[in-house]
Formats: structure tokens, sequence, C-alpha cells
């Protein structure tokens, strides 16, 4: 093999070898990402994972009105909610729907980082296979054309 052809391969397989890596890496924070926990709203509500979610503390923080919840960080001496004055606003949050949304928001992301992940791994095993069955195609016609010579 000529020293350029080399350079040319070498190169080829170091992007290979790129690609493979960014994939691995894809799928694996997109699976971990997958079935670790999520918490949604000012009180981090537990709401599960996203491929189990768990929304049983959203439904009580939502029916109690946040006042099991810990207070903002900002004011740790008010647990939940603080008395109300005359002129404040009590906004009631409703947990279940945050869970949902955050649950979705981080299905999207995963599940995306997954396939791209999967793509990447599967389209090099792909290329591994068959420039192995080319390489192997083209060695063997050299040695019949080797042989017809002789």
């Amino acid at each position: 093999m000529c020293g350029v052809c080399e350079g040319g391969y070498r190169k080829h397989m170091m992007i290979r070898w790129s690609v493979l890596f960014v994939g691995v890496v894809a799928l694996a924070v997109g699976v971990v990402g997958l079935v670790s926990p999520v918490s949604a709203g000012p009180a981090n509500v537990r709401c599960g994972s996203a491929v189990a979610q768990d929304l049983s503390a959203a439904r009580q923080a939502t029916v109690l009105g946040g006042a099991n919840m810990p207070g903002p960080p900002a004011v740790p001496e008010t647990p939940g909610l603080a008395e109300p004055h005359d002129d404040d606003i009590i906004v009631n949050t409703d947990y279940v729907s945050l869970c949902r949304k955050d649950l979705t928001d981080r299905r999207i992301w995963t599940i995306a980082l997954v396939g791209v992940g999967a793509i990447a791994v599967l389209g090099i095993g792909l290329a591994a296979v068959l420039s192995g069955r080319s390489r192997r195609e083209r060695a063997a016609s050299q040695s019949a054309d080797t042989l017809d010579k002789g």
C-alpha cells in the first residue's frame, strides 16, 4: 500500500472511532437520563422517572396546596405556605401538570439522544461489516487475478 493510501485509511478509521465514541456516549447519557428521577416545581416534588412515572407525591402536593412542601430556600423558616397576609395572593401550584411537563421534556431529549446514539453505533457497525466484506472480495479477486496470470 502507498503512504498516501495508508494515511487516508488511518484518517477514515479515526473518524469511525470518533463517531463510535460519540454514539456510545450519547446512548449512555440518554439511557441514564431515562431512568434517573425527575422532580418538578419550586418544591422539587418527585415525579418518578421518564420510564416509570409516579405522580402520587405531585397529587398530594397539589391537594394540600404545597403546605407539606418545604419553603423556598431564601426563607428557610417558612415551611410550605406561610400564613397569608391581607394583600397576599395565594397560588395553588398544580404539581401534577408540572410533573407531566417535566416528564415529557425529559422523554423528548433522552429518547432523541438514545436514537442518535443507536443510529451512530449501528451505522458504524454496518460500515465495518460492509468494508470488511469489500476488502475480502478485493483480496479474493486479486488472488484470482494473480493465479490467472501465473
